[in-house]
């Protein structure tokens, strides 16, 4: 019997879930590896023609995260759908496809996800997103814990900041 090292950060992954239908909706999920089951949690969701910037947006992170890879020296592993192919090949994402994100993709979604949900004006949700995909992780990292720990107000902080 192999023992499992249940504080590794493997335990602990982000997927994001495009799906077409009666409307189109984008759902990001944490998957957490439990000692006795696996906890699949939403913890973003958005709904029609917000999905389809935030997939707009989705592909743009890849693309920066493929030219990251391309200049960095360490290689990094992801594995997106079942069928076993990498983020590092995805030229554009599907909608009916689940892929798995690296964490700090997983945020900089988690917050657009959030902040888009907040914004009426389309103008200024495109503005938002260019500023959010310009932060680095550290500030991405602050925005996501300020919104999921104050919510609205952390939300309206961002908006006078940065818009």
């Amino acid at each position: 019997m192999e023992i499992k090292n249940y504080l590794s950060k493997e335990r602990i992954h982000y997927t994001v879930t495009l799906k077409e239908g009666k409307g189109k909706s984008i759902q990001l999920w944490e998957h957490i590896d439990g000692m006795n089951r696996h906890y699949k949690n939403q913890i973003g969701s958005v709904f029609t023609w917000r999905a389809e910037i935030i997939r707009l947006f989705l592909d743009k992170l890849v693309i920066k995260y493929q030219q990251d890879v391309k200049v960095t020296v360490l290689k990094r592993q992801m594995i997106l759908d079942t069928d076993g192919i990498g983020i590092i090949h995805l030229d554009k994402s599907q909608w009916n496809s689940d892929y798995r994100l690296p964490e700090e993709m997983a945020m900089k979604m988690l917050f657009a996800i959030k902040l888009v949900s907040s914004m009426e004006q389309r103008p200024r949700i495109e503005e938002a997103l260019e500023i959010i995909n310009s932060l680095t992780d550290e500030e991405i990292s602050f925005w996501a814990w300020k919104v999921l720990s104050l919510k609205n107000a952390a939300l309206n902080a961002f908006k006078a900041m940065y818009l």
